[in-house]
């Protein structure tokens, strides 16, 4: 057993790290950037999640993957890389190919973090969502043949599309490999609904981004609202140090000036740092 908890749902201590590498593993659309709930028709273009515009970097998403994915708390000087899991189609690779020079790579980079390998889905999942969690699974097996046997993977993808399917089976099949599963969770409110449900939440002193984790053969499926928040939950499971966590808290805020600061994204941001203090002290 790789994980026992000391207070459910409050903290979780992952044990048997020592010397094991970690594997990030992550989706793309709605996990690091914002798909801005596009559709074509009834029909969503990467993703569901309304709260930043289409192609945005989530505050603090390649901080947190960087700070999750050394073996040891201590800096690499060579860039890491992180698996990436997406349901973008093969066939249509030539207009959705994540490239060194895409946004998202670029972003990566500054934060010297690698994307790749990159694992394709198909025209077929985008047609059929139901299989998107299944063709996530199956590229999850196949990195998994091609790793260190010691590996150990956390995999951060979102609520939007089929990643929490996903995770949970990679954590039955290989309850030993996976140490957690992170979910973001999209927004599906409108802009001014949100705002709306924050300020309640400000009068009446409540965190708006508490999610209650659920557990899979004892090892944690988190769910966060931003990657402040990510990493809280990371630190208080001891994947991420105290310093890794203020480290997040660094770039989220850096990454926050290309944010207006009357959007929500902004005061989900404050709320989860007010509560990321807690951990710190």
């Amino acid at each position: 057993m790789h994980l026992f908890i000391i207070l459910l749902g409050c903290v979780f201590v992952v044990s048997g790290l020592v010397g094991a590498p970690i594997k990030v593993i992550s989706d793309v659309d709605d996990t690091l950037k914002s798909s801005g709930d596009r559709k074509l028709g009834e029909k969503s273009l990467g993703g569901v999640d309304s709260q930043l515009p289409r192609n945005h970097i989530y505050p603090g998403a390649f901080s947190f993957l960087r700070e999750l994915s050394p073996p040891t708390f201590e800096r690499s000087s060579s860039p890491t890389s992180v698996a990436i899991l997406t349901a973008r189609a093969s066939e249509l690779k030539w207009f959705l190919e994540i490239k060194p020079t895409s946004k998202i790579a670029v972003a990566a980079a500054s934060q010297q973090l690698i994307l790749g390998p990159v694992l394709y889905g198909s025209v077929r999942e985008w047609v059929l969502d139901g299989r998107k969690g299944d063709r996530k699974f199956d590229n999850f097996e196949r990195l998994l043949s091609t790793s260190n046997p010691q590996t150990k993977f956390v995999f951060v993808g979102d609520t939007g599309e089929y990643d929490e399917e996903a995770g949970e089976r990679m954590i039955r099949k290989f309850p030993d490999k996976i140490l957690a599963i992170f979910l973001h969770v999209v927004c599906r409110e409108s802009e001014k609904d949100r705002i709306s449900t924050l300020k309640n939440c400000l009068r009446f002193e409540t965190n708006p981004n508490c999610y209650a984790p659920r557990f899979v053969s004892e090892t944690p499926i988190i769910f966060f609202k931003t990657y402040v928040g990510a990493a809280t939950e990371a630190c208080k499971m001891h994947l991420l140090s105290k310093e890794s966590l203020l480290t997040v808290i660094e770039d989220s805020l850096a990454d926050c000036e290309e944010l207006n600061k009357r959007r929500s994204a902004y005061f989900d941001i404050m709320f989860d740092i007010a509560y990321a203090s807690i951990t710190l002290h």
